[in-house]
């Protein structure tokens, strides 16, 4: 039997409200009703959108789940790459509102396009 190890996000909040998240280059994450209808809204129109919807949609299937919570996991070099296609340099998945924890974990984690050989 294999074990998976869930890295759930932790959001901290300082004094100005800002998010600090640590993570490595990889997370799993489990999506929100919300973040699930933003897929869905956003669906072949942006770029991160496709990559986490791929994500979800091959985790249902590998969980054998319909529609009911499941974790994905996201590789930051791969969501910056991404994100910079729909809108260079600004860190943030298109459409998705930055109340989210998404939102937040993909800010907090983009690499900038000059800085992904280095993540390598």
């Amino acid at each position: 039997m294999q074990t998976l190890f869930l890295l759930v996000p932790l959001l901290f909040h300082d004094e100005n409200g800002m998010y600090e998240l640590c993570f490595d280059r990889y997370c799993h994450y489990e999506l929100t009703e919300g973040e699930i209808e933003w897929l869905e809204f956003t669906h072949k129109k942006y770029s991160i959108a496709d990559y986490i919807g791929k994500l979800y949609r091959n985790a249902l299937i590998t969980s054998g789940l319909n529609n009911s919570a499941c974790y994905i996991r996201i590789d930051f070099m791969h969501a910056s790459t991404c994100m910079d296609a729909d809108c260079h340099g600004m860190g943030k998945a298109v459409m998705l509102s930055d109340d989210t924890a998404l939102q937040a974990l993909l800010f907090m984690n983009y690499v900038e396009g000059e800085n992904l050989e280095d993540y390598k």
